[in-house]
């Protein structure tokens, strides 16, 4: 499922996508109306919404579940990087 950070508060359940997001979703994954995917608002709550109206230069989701205080993804990632071998 798709997730996007957006730099908005939470208003009466519905937000108005940025421009960036809404492309995303709607032109590249080619999204529709009922489609779901995550939103993580300004205050760091993770949301399930759904798009409800997709018309040009304002897509419309609907906020349905609040999915809890944790924004970041529950994966622990551990990264590696070898030193290259210098000449003395």
């Amino acid at each position: 499922m798709q997730r996007y950070f957006i730099d908005q508060s939470k208003t009466a359940g519905k937000v108005i996508l940025p421009e960036e997001v809404a492309h995303h979703l709607v032109t590249v994954l080619r999204a529709a109306v009922g489609s779901k995917f995550e939103l993580v608002m300004a205050d760091h709550q993770a949301y399930l919404a759904e798009l409800i109206s997709i018309t040009p230069g304002n897509v419309t989701a609907k906020l349905i579940k609040n999915l809890g205080k944790d924004s970041e993804l529950p994966v622990k990632t551990i990264l590696a990087c070898g030193l290259p071998k210098t000449k003395e």
